[in-house]
C-alpha cells in the first residue's frame, strides 16, 4: 500500500539534486542529497510495523519538503541555466575563433599564395575567409589597429613603413623593424600573418 504513495515521493526527491548538478550549484546538490536521505528514512520508518501515523506523517513531510524545494528552485534554476547557456555559447564561439585562427595560420604557412587569394587576414574585405587574422601586409590601418597592443597611431605607422618597404617578411620582421615590445609580437603571432604578393 505504501509503495504507491512512496514512489512519487522517491522519484521527486531527486529533482533538487539533478537541478544542482546541471546548474553547477553545490549547495543545491547537498540539499538534494539531504532530501533523498530524508525520503528514504521516511519510507523505511513508515514501512515498520509499529510506525502507524508517525511514519505516514514523515512521508507526507518528505513529499511536502521536496515539492516545496523543487518549486522554490524552479526560477533560480531557469535563470542560472539561461546564464550558463549564454556563457557556454560564448566559450564555444571563442573556441571556434581559436580553432579557425590555428587552421588559417597553418594554411597561410603552407600555401601563402592561395591564402592571399582567399583573403586570409583581411576582415576588412567582404566575403573574405579572413580566419580571424590580420594580414599586416595588406589590411588597412583600422584593421591593423585591432591587433593587441597596436594603437591607431602605430597602425598608421605600420601601414606607412609597409608601403615604403613593400611589406614585411613575417610578424617577427614587423616587430623588429617597428621596435615593438616582445609581448606585443608574441600576442601577434596567433592573430596576424604577413602574406607577400
Amino acid at each position: 500500500m505504501w509503495l504507491g504513495v512512496a514512489l512519487p515521493i522517491g522519484f521527486g526527491a531527486w529533482v533538487p539534486l539533478v537541478a544542482g548538478y546541471r546548474a553547477r550549484r553545490r549547495g543545491w546538490m547537498a540539499g538534494g542529497i539531504a532530501i533523498i536521505v530524508f525520503a528514504v528514512f521516511a519510507f523505511a520508518f513508515s514501512s515498520a510495523e509499529d510506525s502507524n501515523r508517525f511514519g505516514g506523517g514523515l512521508l507526507i513531510l518528505s513529499w511536502m519538503l521536496h515539492g516545496a524545494t523543487s518549486f522554490a528552485l524552479r526560477r533560480p534554476f531557469e535563470r542560472r541555466m539561461a546564464l550558463q547557456s549564454g556563457y557556454d555559447d560564448r566559450v564555444a564561439a571563442a573556441e571556434h575563433v581559436d580553432e579557425e585562427r590555428r587552421a588559417m595560420l597553418a594554411f597561410a604557412a603552407r600555401d601563402p599564395a592561395r591564402a592571399l587569394a582567399l583573403g586570409v587576414g583581411r576582415p576588412d574585405l567582404p566575403g573574405s575567409r579572413h580566419g580571424y587574422l590580420v594580414d599586416v601586409n595588406h589590411a588597412d590601418a583600422r584593421t591593423v589597429a585591432s591587433l593587441p597592443g597596436v594603437s591607431d597611431e602605430l597602425a598608421a605607422e605600420i601601414v606607412s613603413v609597409r608601403g615604403e618597404l613593400g611589406g614585411f617578411d613575417s610578424v617577427e620582421d614587423l616587430g623588429a623593424l617597428m621596435n615593438l615590445h616582445p609581448r606585443i609580437v608574441e600576442s601577434m603571432r596567433t592573430r596576424a600573418v604577413a602574406l607577400r604578393d
